[in-house]
């Protein structure tokens, strides 16, 4: 990820789990598949979303994730173009 984002942008990167769209940050286990959970990942207000739909391994979502970032980074204001 430092490949691709700055110092900066790094710096104000939140990543939590919620029940998508609005819910709270949650903690602990997350019984995937029993909620709308979803992966929200926060650069400058910026919110990539990823939902975390059963049957899923801690591998495809980093997998998925990671395929999705390089372009999210593209499409947002504050990376707009850099890729």
């Amino acid at each position: 990820m430092r490949d691709l984002l700055t110092s900066e942008e790094l710096g104000t990167v939140n990543v939590s789990i919620r029940e998508f769209p609005d819910g709270s940050p949650q903690t602990g286990d997350i019984p995937i598949g029993k909620y709308d959970w979803t992966l929200f990942f926060e650069v400058y207000g910026r919110t990539l979303f990823e939902p975390l739909v059963e049957p899923i391994t801690d591998e495809e979502i980093t997998s998925g994730f990671y395929e999705d970032l390089p372009d999210w980074i593209s499409e947002t204001n504050f990376g707009w173009g850099q890729l």
